[in-house]
């Protein structure tokens, strides 16, 4: 099995591709940990290919990320959704690679079987759950003057973004040449 968190010392990077798991915040605060015992002076780039996963790593991620005193540099690579993409929003500078990436939103989601029956306390503490996951999302994707009531209603829709619609929205800051990625 191909591991989903690369870290390269020599070249800075940190690859996270594939489903975002608990685990995945632990791999990658290794990783940031083995590049800043390295040189604890130069930037880190995070590369992202990934259609998000458990919501708390992401955000757990999100956090380690934006909160670090070395810059970080995010790069959204081929698609990137959900809880990746409000990683990407972790970089001081954010890019997509060439201008196929597409970058998707979305509202949390869950799954409630059919058969299952639920009291109307347990549905509540639910929706309260879900409601409070959409709103801290959009307070990451809504950051740094970001034109809200845009970004509010594609998240509502469900919606794919292109690399360079996500240029004018302000959730990147430039696309770069697909040369740029590294070979893993």
């Amino acid at each position: 099995m191909a591991k989903h968190v690369i870290c390269d010392t020599q070249k800075r990077f940190i690859y996270i591709r594939g489903k975002i798991e608990a685990i995945t915040f632990t791999l990658v605060k290794n990783s940031v940990a083995r590049l800043v015992k390295r040189d604890s002076k130069s930037p880190i780039t995070v590369f992202l290919e990934s259609k998000g996963g458990d919501f708390y790593a992401c955000l757990s991620i999100f956090e380690l990320l934006k909160n670090f005193k070395i810059d970080v540099f995010t790069v959204a690579v081929d698609c990137v959704r959900s809880g990746a993409f409000f990683i990407t929003q972790a970089g001081k500078n954010r890019f997509a690679v060439d201008k196929k990436t597409t970058f998707e939103f979305h509202m949390s989601v869950k799954d409630i079987p059919k058969d299952m029956r639920f009291n109307a306390i347990e549905l509540t503490a639910l929706a309260i759950t879900l409601q409070s996951i959409d709103a801290q999302q959009l307070l990451i994707f809504c950051e740094r003057g970001r034109p809200v009531s845009q970004i509010q209603n594609l998240f509502f829709k469900n919606t794919r973004i292109s690399a360079q619609m996500a240029r004018q929205l302000k959730l990147i800051d430039g696309i770069l040449p697909k040369s740029k990625i590294p070979k893993i």
